[in-house]
Order: structure tokens, then C-alpha cells, then sequence
């Protein structure tokens, strides 16, 4: 089986809330999110496209994995922070991926 990955996308309304959200994602709600899930790591970026967008992931060893460690049980606590947070006009949503087939260069070549 493939690895699972959990994709959360967050959007500002207001750029001037990116520094306080920047700051609260990196330093207390991804390594949360980590240490609840269980994930095997994590890591996020902000859109290149579009500032306001903000990104999170997750990565899993397979799709069950990720589908119980994410159960609503789990991850209520982690909804309930964001709100908590105060972050202002974020609104967002999480998708599942699971890898089908990784390439890297040295199998290119």
C-alpha cells in the first residue's frame, strides 16, 4: 500500500492576518496536529499563486491510517483550537490523497 497524505487548505480574507496566522500555524498548531494524528511528519507553504492560501500536510503510511487518526473523535479538539485561536477570516477545508507512484530523478535518468 501507498503512503496517505491529509491536505488542509486555509484561506486569509485580510493579508494582515498572515503574520499572527503564520506564527500560530508553524509554532503550536502543526506540531499539535503531528503529535494528535500521529502523522509520520508534516509540513506547510503558502500559495505562490495566491497569498491568502495557506496549506498543510500530513503524511501517513497508508489511507486507513490516516482515515482513523483523523476520525471526528481526533480531530474535533484540532477544529476546535482553529476557532479558539481567534485566527480571523480563515476558512478552509482538508482533502485525502494517497500516493500512487513516487518519481525522483534518479529513476528518470
Amino acid at each position: 500500500m501507498g503512503k496517505a497524505y491529509l491536505a488542509v487548505r486555509a484561506e486569509l480574507a485580510d493579508q494582515t492576518d498572515r503574520a499572527p496566522f503564520d506564527h500560530w500555524y508553524a509554532t503550536d498548531h502543526l506540531p499539535w496536529t503531528i503529535r494528535v494524528f500521529g502523522a509520520r511528519r508534516g509540513w506547510r507553504c503558502w500559495s505562490r499563486a495566491d497569498p491568502a492560501v495557506h496549506y498543510a500536510f500530513h503524511e501517513f503510511a497508508d489511507l486507513a491510517e490516516a482515515q482513523v487518526a483523523t476520525g471526528s473523535e481526533m480531530i474535533a479538539p484540532l477544529v476546535a483550537d482553529s476557532i479558539a485561536s481567534g485566527q480571523p477570516g480563515c476558512h478552509g477545508g482538508a482533502r485525502f490523497w494517497k500516493s500512487c507512484k513516487r518519481w525522483d530523478r534518479r529513476t528518470l535518468d
